[in-house]
C-alpha cells in the first residue's frame, strides 16, 4: 500500500516539475519576445513532412513491384493515391506506362512537399532563435553599460566581449534541441 502512495507522490512531483518547466519556458518566451506559435507551426510542418515522407516511401513498394513485374496496374489495388487519381482519370487504369509516370510523379511531389515543409519549419524556428539571440545580447549589453568605470578598469575587455557573445549563444543554443524534441514527438 505504501509503495502505491510513493508512486503517486513521485508522479505528482514529476507532473509538478513538468508544469514548472513549461511555465518557466513560457516566461522565457515572453521575456525574449518569442512567439510560441512559430514553434507550433514548426511542429505542425514537421508532422506533415513526416506524413509526406511516409507517403513517398509507401509508394516505392508498388513502384518496385511494377518494375520487377513489368506491369504497374497492381498499383491500383495497393496504392490509395493512385486509386484515388484513377477515378478522375479512368484512362490510367488500362495504361501501365501512365501508371508508372503517375507513381513517379506522386513520389516526386511528396518529396518536394516534404522538403518544403521541413524548410518552413526550420525558418519559423530559426527566426525565433535569432530574435531571442538579439534580445539576450541587448539585455546583457544594457546590463554591462550600467556597470561603473571601476569594473571595466579591473576586467579584461576580451573577457567581457567573450561573455557577451557566448551568453546569448549558450541560451539560444538550447532552443534548437527543444525544436528537435517537439518535432520528433
Amino acid at each position: 500500500m505504501s509503495s502505491l502512495n510513493e508512486k503517486k507522490v513521485k508522479q505528482a512531483i514529476t507532473s509538478s516539475e513538468i508544469y514548472r518547466l513549461v511555465k518557466d519556458l513560457l516566461y522565457f518566451f515572453r521575456e525574449m519576445k518569442i512567439v510560441p506559435g512559430f514553434f507550433l507551426l514548426s511542429v505542425i510542418c514537421s508532422f506533415l513532412a513526416t506524413l509526406f515522407n511516409f507517403l513517398g516511401l509507401k509508394l516505392l513498394i508498388p513502384l518496385l513491384r511494377g518494375i520487377i513485374e513489368g506491369d504497374f496496374r497492381a498499383a491500383l489495388s495497393h496504392a490509395r493515391p493512385v486509386r484515388f487519381l484513377s477515378r478522375f482519370f479512368p484512362h490510367l487504369q488500362d495504361n501501365s506506362a501512365a501508371l508508372f509516370v503517375l507513381l513517379l510523379s506522386i513520389i516526386f511531389l511528396s518529396v518536394i512537399i516534404k522538403n518544403a515543409l521541413d524548410y518552413v519549419a526550420s525558418l519559423s524556428v530559426g527566426q525565433q532563435i535569432r530574435k531571442a539571440d538579439r534580445n539576450i545580447r541587448k539585455i546583457v549589453i544594457d546590463r554591462y553599460l550600467k556597470f561603473g568605470k571601476l569594473y571595466f578598469d579591473r576586467v579584461n575587455i576580451t573577457t567581457t566581449s567573450h561573455l557577451i557573445m557566448n551568453a546569448a549563444g549558450g541560451v539560444t543554443g538550447q532552443l534548437k534541441p527543444l525544436h528537435r524534441l517537439l518535432s520528433q514527438l
